[in-house]
């Protein structure tokens, strides 16, 4: 267990480093895989859990750093992003979620009436796996991709319930190129271009946001339940105070 000590702000040393305050945390589908044993860095009960978040500063040694500055991870809707970026750059879009809510509804609508009404698909973007993924592989274009990001259909489902992949002799007649995406692998890449576009869309209201806020860490696992079955509408955060 962890050794819980009582922090006096005011004197507590720093080091050289900072004292910070979280205000926001970002509740994400990655979690829930992070608590099977053996994954990329995996959970231990009692241990910190490794997200995302926003902190202000309190108290500073560490040059750069001032009281009262804000500090943050990434803390996005995956889908909604990748869509608004999509259409900026001139694509053509259909969106699902698991909300009647939002988009088409992938767990109530036919998914293959939705994607034969909109036509052949050059890309589509994984976030839900199981049928959705393989009714996306009957339609995809000759040559189209397929970037795998997510599963959030099938984390909480058995290895021998999961839902097979039907279509994957398209990979092949329709020489289809299908790619896992793991966003760390690509940070140092794009993480200049990133800053350098996407604060600016949001602050001139090209790319909008929506919020799903929760008061008090002790409602995190709720949130995180309530994300995995996509009954969140927005950005799952946990607000630490009122």
């Amino acid at each position: 267990m962890m050794n819980q000590q009582r922090l006096i702000f005011d004197t507590a040393a720093l080091n050289g480093g900072l004292l910070t305050k979280t205000l926001y945390l970002s509740v994400d589908p990655y979690m829930r895989g992070r608590m099977e044993p053996g994954r990329f860095m995996s959970w231990i009960p009692g241990h910190p859990w490794n997200g995302f978040g926003i902190c202000e500063v309190l108290r500073s040694e560490l040059p750069g750093f001032e009281k009262g500055d804000l500090l943050h991870g990434a803390i996005w809707v995956v889908g909604s992003v990748v869509c608004q970026l999509a259409k900026a750059m001139g694509l053509r879009v259909l969106g699902s979620t698991g909300s009647d809510q939002k988009a088409f509804n992938y767990k109530t609508a036919s998914v293959e009436e939705e994607i034969e009404n909109f036509g052949e698909l050059d890309i589509y973007w994984d976030n839900v796996g199981g049928k959705m993924l393989d009714t996306a592989m009957a339609h995809m274009k000759e040559g189209g991709r397929i970037v795998v990001c997510g599963q959030i259909s099938e984390y909480n489902i058995p290895d021998e319930e999961k839902y097979g992949i039907k279509h994957i002799w398209n990979m092949v007649y329709r020489e289809l190129k299908m790619q896992g995406l793991y966003v760390f692998t690509f940070e140092q890449q794009y993480v200049e271009e990133f800053y350098a576009t996407v604060p600016k869309m949001v602050a001139d209201g090209k790319l909008k946001y929506t919020e799903d806020i929760t008061v008090g860490l002790e409602h995190a696992g709720e949130v995180l339940l309530k994300l995995l079955h996509g009954q969140n509408i927005g950005k799952a955060i946990i607000q630490m105070q009122a």
